[in-house]
């Protein structure tokens, strides 16, 4: 199943049956305005996007989300989101996920759902990869100041944070990407869960098309043209 996809805000926007979603997989479940979300003819069950947290995702992407599409309808699947050319593939067991030719492969596992991979900033440590997360939240030495931003997370809602880049090797190569200092709720998080210690946000995005095969437990990485 192949679906164009947009860039929003740093997140990745989709239509399924006129309706717009954000692919997030830093959510273990998935969220409706209303009813559940089709996806390949299938209806796959959604929790309530209570008012408040829509009112304040739409306002964090400047765009209407009628829904979240989270690691409960995906963690079954290979998708490779390919950003180069804006499509995303979905497919179930036993199928393939993309094109994704030329590409590095690094253990992917699921913890408390979530998509978790190793990196290295300063020292290796799990981070899951989020979709939904403009930014990363990672440990490590700071190379760069660029100032504050506001982010948005469920449960947490709005917020501002200070911003750095933080060097980061994965999947053999060094990139900078662009690091958030955690509020304390969700600092407790990834401090208390005993699985992962970071966030590795959508920002990877811009520099390489992924997959990611829970089925065979890797995430593969193409890197684009371009980058060194």
């Amino acid at each position: 199943m192949e679906i164009p996809f947009d860039m929003v805000e740093g997140h990745v926007v989709f239509e399924l049956e006129g309706r717009s979603v954000l692919l997030d997989t830093g959510s273990p479940s998935t969220y409706s305005r209303s009813g559940s979300v089709t996806l390949g003819g299938c209806p796959l069950p959604a929790q309530p996007m209570p008012d408040e947290i829509a009112r304040l995702l739409d306002d964090h992407v400047n765009a209407r989300i009628d829904a979240i599409l989270g690691m409960d309808a995906l963690s079954h699947r290979r998708i490779a989101i390919e950003s180069s050319v804006k499509r995303l593939v979905l497919e179930g067991p036993g199928q393939t996920a993309g094109r994704l030719d030329g590409v590095i492969a690094i253990p992917l596992r699921l913890a408390l759902g979530l998509p978790v991979v190793e990196i290295e900033a300063h020292r290796r440590y799990p981070v899951v990869f989020d979709t939904g997360a403009p930014l990363s939240y990672l440990k490590g030495p700071r190379v760069r100041p660029l100032g504050t931003r506001s982010d948005f997370y469920l449960g947490i809602g709005a917020f501002e944070t200070r911003v750095d880049t933080v060097a980061v090797a994965i999947a053999g190569r060094t990139v900078h990407l662009s690091s958030g200092e955690p509020p304390p709720e969700l600092a407790q998080l990834l401090n208390g869960n005993g699985s992962f210690e970071g966030i590795l946000g959508s920002e990877l995005l811009e520099m390489a098309d992924v997959a990611l095969d829970t089925v065979a437990g890797a995430f593969l990485v193409r890197w684009h043209e371009g980058v060194p």
